[in-house]
């Protein structure tokens, strides 16, 4: 029997925005008009406009938190990222709140692409077909304007994870693992790689609906999945 991609990873790569538009609406609704939630809604745009002074921060609606919780979240927009959806989550405990957010995964997401497609490429070649985007799991605490993509990629907290397909002839595990090693030696990150021994072409329209289709049906003639959550070694390997 075929396993499909891992639940986690799949939501990550294939979330859906407008679940969480529904419940922030709900959110709003219950909670928008309260005084004490907009004193709170306040200090969580305030939060994250000082944090990341170089940008402007709008809120833009709830995004979970249900009543009674001790953590309410956020939608805001970012001027410098407009496309983006950034979450803000405050949670309170003991009486003092404490603040975190996905900024950075908004913020590196095309240099985190480029980044995983040319760490492929260089390994098993341009044919490849790679499916990434930023997650709102990636929730920084430390982070700030001057926080580099080299230190974003090597944190783990910064949840980067990724699904490809590559073509090759044949896949062996011991040379996978030494590609894998050598590909990302300076990232934290989780994958799921599938190997096919098909001739085919993953560039263009009909080559990327082929991946996709590959990752659907998990039709590999290879599976790894992986997570490395330091830099010097893997946490979890699976190989099929």
């Amino acid at each position: 029997m075929k396993r499909g991609i891992p639940k986690l990873l799949h939501c990550l790569l294939r979330k859906n925005i407008y679940v969480k538009m529904l419940a922030g609406l709900l959110m709003v609704s219950l909670l928008g008009g309260t005084g004490c939630m907009n004193a709170k809604l306040n200090r969580m745009v305030d939060y994250i406009n000082a944090k990341y002074s170089d940008d402007s921060f709008t809120f833009f609606q709830m995004s979970g938190g249900h009543l009674g919780s001790n953590e309410k979240k956020i939608l805001v927009k970012s001027e410098k990222y407009p496309d983006a959806y950034i979450r803000v989550i405050c949670t309170e405990s003991g009486g003092q709140e404490s603040f975190r957010d996905t900024y950075l995964g908004a913020k590196f997401e095309d240099e985190t692409r480029e980044y995983l497609k040319k760490a492929i490429a260089a390994e098993f070649g341009d044919n490849i077909y790679l499916e990434y985007q930023a997650n709102d799991l990636a929730c920084t605490e430390n982070g700030s304007s001057e926080t580099t993509f080299a230190d974003y990629i090597s944190t783990p907290t910064s949840y980067v994870a990724f699904a490809a397909v590559v073509p090759v002839e044949q896949a062996d595990e011991k040379d996978v693992k030494k590609a894998i090693e050598k590909m990302f030696p300076d990232a934290a990150l989780r994958g799921v790689i599938c190997f096919v021994h098909e001739d085919i072409i993953l560039t263009g329209e009909e080559g990327e609906k082929r991946a996709v289709e590959i990752l659907d049906e998990d039709d590999c003639d290879h599976r790894l999945e992986f997570s490395k959550k330091t830099l010097d070694s893997f946490d979890s390997w699976e190989w099929r």
